[in-house]
């Protein structure tokens, strides 16, 4: 019994055989050679048997899957003509063999799938966290430099407001200030705007906060023009 185990081990990885030259009739005779004296092949062998041949290059699974069908079609046909040689124990046993190693192919390509899918889903999701990451820098360094700029260029108008408070009338004093506000703070709403495309993060289409300080920020000006030239 166990020398026709093994003797059906080399039989199952000689039709794994990527070189193989199949002779149908030569290998249904070694097939009949084998399952005789009531021997039965274990299901556990043949899935250790297909184990070593996925895991081993000279050998091919989709081989193996094409040639025991070509030996079990030739086996079936005979059987089916009642050719003598045939018995139908035979068929059946062969029969087994046949699905079990079609089983066994079908389950570990099937698993091959799975982990080439589950192995791009996980290459798709480190590429995205990449992007995510890369946003979240550039944000982080936006938010940063706009906080810089405000930080330096309120610094600086202060600053100059306060040197020049006695060279300049306070209009024109003001008039820069107002002026230089209006500037400073639509260069940082337009890198914050930046930033929210960025991160696809959406804003209301009706009049914002910004609308309404740009246009306080226009009327102080035009008010302070007006005055600047009626009292000049």
């Amino acid at each position: 019994m166990d020398n026709n185990q093994e003797k059906l081990k080399e039989y199952i990885f000689e039709l794994a055989l990527n070189s193989l030259s199949l002779n149908v009739e030569e290998r249904i005779v070694q097939l009949q050679s084998i399952y005789v004296n009531d021997f039965r092949h274990y299901y556990s062998e043949i899935f250790g048997i297909i184990t070593v041949i996925k895991n081993d290059d000279k050998y091919d699974l989709q081989t193996l899957a094409e040639n025991i069908r070509k030996v079990f079609d030739g086996i079936k046909y005979k059987y089916e003509l009642g050719v003598d040689d045939i018995d139908g124990e035979f068929f059946l046993k062969a029969k087994k063999l046949y699905d079990h190693i079609n089983l066994d192919v079908a389950r570990f390509n099937y698993i091959s799938t799975v982990a080439t899918n589950l192995e791009h889903k996980i290459q798709k999701n480190n590429e995205d966290l990449q992007k995510e990451l890369q946003k979240d820098y550039v944000t982080i360094l936006g938010i940063f430099s706009a906080v810089i700029v405000a930080f330096v260029s309120g610094m600086a108008l202060s600053t100059s407001a306060l040197n020049n408070i006695n060279n300049v009338g306070i209009y024109h004093l003001t008039f820069v200030v107002i002026l230089l506000a209006l500037v400073l703070f639509n260069l940082l709403n337009l890198l914050f705007d930046f930033l929210r495309k960025i991160n696809k993060i959406s804003f209301d289409s009706g009049y914002s906060v910004i609308f309404w300080i740009n246009l306080v920020l226009a009327c102080a000006l035009g008010l302070d023009i007006v005055l600047w030239c009626h009292y000049q």
